[in-house]
């Protein structure tokens, strides 16, 4: 799809396919307390509205991002960054690459739930634009917390330093 240049590395953004779930599920279980199951990855794998992309380093998969895009609304399910690996813009690139996917498929807004307390991926959806707009209590299990509901018109906007 495209590689991104982040400080001292390139970071390639291309289509998941079934070799890249092991590697997925293992950054899934290193960042949530409520890991997705293999069945949930696989079945996100193909389909019209979906749209599953991965982040390498080399030879390595360092994130992951999963959304949906349906009658012009698309939904960001899930996306990680291995803990190793975080605070070298790629959740970023993840999210930006997401973004322009679900436009291209006709989307023209994004919606996504993210736990109160995950305040680096609130910045970072808020640096995309994505405005609070509800909150889903005791949404979130292991440990049981409220989901913080955002929205954002497409294309993402990057906020102003």
């Amino acid at each position: 799809m495209t590689a991104v240049a982040i400080p001292n590395r390139t970071v390639r953004i291309r289509l998941a396919s079934h070799r890249d779930l092991p590697h997925v599920g293992a950054i899934e279980a290193r960042s949530f307390g409520d890991p997705w199951t293999p069945a949930l990855f696989v079945s996100h794998l193909h389909g019209d509205v979906n749209h599953f992309i991965v982040a390498e380093v080399g030879e390595h998969i360092v994130g992951y991002a999963i959304a949906h895009a349906v009658a012009g609304e698309a939904e960001l399910l899930n996306i990680a960054v291995d803990p190793a690996n975080r605070g070298q813009s790629i959740g970023s690139a993840l999210l930006d690459a997401i973004g322009a996917q679900c436009q291209g498929s006709g989307a023209t807004e994004m919606c996504l739930d993210v736990r109160d307390s995950n305040t680096s991926a609130r910045q970072l959806y808020e640096s995309r634009g994505f405005v609070v707009v509800g909150r889903r209590p005791r949404y979130y299990r292991f440990p049981s917390e409220d989901a913080i509901l955002m929205r954002v018109t497409l294309p993402f906007v990057r906020a102003k330093k």
